[in-house]
């Protein structure tokens, strides 16, 4: 069962991180950023998604083995969803 204060903590970073997300959203100029996006090369844009899943995947092959040291039976699936 969820303690009260982590339930307060995890609302406490919900309202600010939504709150956050708002203000962003508020000052961005999102017509700018859609002509920006249009203008992507394909191939630079496929690379950075590759990389960038390419970097989740080492990250969480590097907790899977920090955990396993530490005596923590995680599945490489579960340390990914981390």
């Amino acid at each position: 069962m969820i303690s009260g204060v982590t339930r307060k903590r995890f609302w406490l970073a919900a309202i600010i991180g939504l709150t956050i997300l708002f203000l962003t959203l508020k000052q961005a100029d999102l017509k700018r950023l859609g002509e920006s996006i249009a203008e992507i090369n394909l191939i630079w844009g496929a690379v950075a998604v590759l990389a960038s899943a390419l970097s989740y995947l080492c990250i969480a092959g590097v907790l899977y083995h920090l955990l396993r040291g530490m005596g923590h039976a995680l599945s490489f699936s579960s340390s990914f969803k981390i």
